[in-house]
């Protein structure tokens, strides 16, 4: 850094053009066994950390310097090597000075998963079985939870779309001046049927993440039926970029074979003989004859999907909110805004963006909807949403209260639904039962026909 030359640039200009073109590569973790400082048991996924520290290395100014690595399920997320700030007096200060700083970051990460709403840490400190299958996923939490779901509940392939979508891009176009007629695309194939089967009806429109999904779905199978040219007029009649379809599909496979590196599916033998791999392996993804497709095309449980891997990103509006928390948030906003369907994310009242197919709806199916970010500039917006079921919610959400007497289930302290006790009850037995086929996954990788559980078709007709 002292001296650069050209030759460095260069090296940094191609590592660049590499990241830019590989967006969906990533590190592929696998659980390695050293999950915990001291006894390292098989299985055992403790969030740990090693440290060391040199005294008084630095010839000139004395101090020491310091290293540690953190490991959540056994791979490496966090590492550093940097000079102490200050002269240690003795070696025993300087590796002090080096636990101490290992011990904030795990604090960190700690605080981290709990705040993202995972699920991934217990009270002890253990990584819950959610955890455990998060923690070989190098994906984002909320994708990773998503997919996880998915492969259980028999709806891998939308799952896979959708997932793919959220980690690279919309694939609308929005030419200048036709925002309008991409809005009107966007509609059009909810109902269309030309590209495919339409598979979603009118109360399952109310959300962008599914007219992505088939989106994909029938640009696919243009691809496969009438070849690339089709396919191209395919997405100039939708405004869809046919580079990001292509893009999708490649991450549809590397997110198809990392939920198979961790056994929740298996993959075809020998399905890289020959050419075309990538395609046969997504059409093979696709193919609602498989298992873990079995409920692909029930729109409603990928929606509770979604719900499952993107909460706690959640809005509401105040027929969704606790009387407590409404009035809370009521306090906090000022002036009453004149709208008619108000939103809010429990800290402050946010809207949805107008490229969503949501942002000029009057009437909602449901008081909730889920969205990946948001963005603010003249106000807080919401990108990409989809309203979800309070089944949803019950069964995926927060920390549940039951109020017995009135008949309300209260979420995380602020989302409000109306159910019978013993359904509020029935879900929290639903709840401690996913947690046990997390953990049977765990013990008994691949586990044939998870779909087919008795337990998971009682939760697919909730949908």
């Amino acid at each position: 850094m002292a001296e650069p030359y050209t030759v460095y640039w260069d090296v940094a200009l191609r590592v660049l053009r590499y990241l830019k073109a590989t967006p969906g590569l990533g590190i592929l973790y696998s659980d390695q066994g050293h999950c915990r400082v001291g006894a390292f048991t098989e299985g055992d996924s403790r969030i740990s950390g090693f440290s060391d520290a040199d005294w008084a290395g630095c010839p000139i100014s004395r101090r020491s310097t310091i290293g540690y690595c953190l490991f959540v399920g056994g791979n490496l997320v966090s590492w550093k090597s940097k000079k102490q700030h200050t002269v240690s007096r003795s070696s025993a200060e300087s590796e002090y000075r080096a636990m101490a700083d290992v011990t904030s970051e795990m604090t960190w990460i700690r605080r981290l998963l709990i705040e993202l709403g995972v699920g991934a840490v217990e009270g002890d400190e253990e990584l819950t079985p959610l955890g455990h299958h998060l923690a070989k996923l190098p994906v984002d939490v909320l994708i990773g939870k998503m997919m996880l779901y998915g492969g259980i509940f028999g709806c891998l392939s939308p799952i896979l779309s959708i997932s793919a979508f959220l980690s690279y891009k919309s694939p609308f176009i929005y030419p200048k001046d036709e925002r309008h007629a991409v809005e009107r695309a966007k509609l059009a194939l909810l109902t269309d049927k030309s590209g495919g089967a339409n598979d979603v009806d009118n109360a399952d429109q109310q959300s962008d993440h599914l007219i992505m999904m088939i989106a994909y779905k029938k640009w696919d199978k243009i691809l496969r039926e009438n070849g690339s040219n089709a396919a191209e007029r395919f997405c100039k009649s939708y405004f869809l970029s046919s580079s990001v379809m292509y893009m999708i599909r490649d991450m549809r496979v590397q997110f198809g074979t990392l939920l198979a590196d961790i056994g929740l599916i298996e993959l075809p033998k020998n399905y890289q003989i020959g050419g075309k791999w990538k395609e046969k392996l997504d059409s093979w993804f696709s193919d609602t004859s498989q298992t873990f497709n079995v409920y692909s095309n029930h729109s409603s449980v990928v929606k509770a999907l979604l719900c499952a891997g993107l909460y706690p990103n959640v809005a509401a509006t105040e027929q969704g909110i606790s009387e407590k928390a409404l009035n809370s948030l009521r306090q906090s906003m000022g002036p009453t805004i004149d709208e008619l369907n108000v939103w809010f994310d429990g800290r402050r009242v946010v809207h949805i963006h107008p490229s969503s197919v949501n942002s000029n709806l009057k009437t909602f199916q449901h008081p909730f909807l889920v969205f990946l970010e948001k963005v603010e500039t003249t106000k807080v917006f919401l990108r990409d949403t989809t309203v979800t079921s309070p089944y949803a919610i019950l069964l995926f959400g927060g920390a549940m209260n039951i109020q017995h007497q009135t008949g309300l289930v209260t979420i995380d302290g602020w989302l409000k639904m109306a159910a019978p006790a013993q359904t509020a009850v029935l879900f929290k037995e639903l709840r401690l039962t996913l947690h046990s086929i997390l953990k049977e996954l765990i013990r008994k990788p691949q586990t044939a026909n998870i779909a087919e559980n008795n337990v998971i078709q009682s939760i697919v007709h909730f949908y």
